[in-house]
């Protein structure tokens, strides 16, 4: 049970690691291929695709995450955060995101 779990907090990980390498542009504040484009419809497509094969096994189909997502899980691990407003996500830095993204 425990290498499932971390079989899919692993793609989890992977997975947000995608968009965000998609959408942000990590490395410099230049334009990029990275760069955020909320206005490219391709790029989001793209984005929704891999959120969908990736991310919402645990963030879920309509970013709503995991329940009881703030208290550890039976394993120690912290469950999926939403992704939409009721989260967390959106007050850290980018790099931050990046980070957890990366590293785990």
């Amino acid at each position: 049970m425990k290498t499932r779990t971390l079989a899919i907090v692993l793609a989890a990980v992977v997975g947000v690691a995608l968009i965000v390498l998609l959408v942000f542009d990590p490395f410099s504040a230049k334009a990029s291929p990275f760069a955020l484009k909320p206005d490219d419809a391709r790029v989001v497509a793209q984005g929704g695709t891999i959120y969908r094969a990736q991310c919402a096994a645990c963030h879920g189909a309509a970013l709503e995450g995991q329940p009881d997502w703030r208290q550890r899980n039976a394993e120690g691990m912290m469950p999926a955060p939403p992704h939409d407003a009721s989260g967390h996500t959106w007050h850290h830095p980018d790099q931050v995101l990046f980070d957890i993204t990366k590293f785990g």
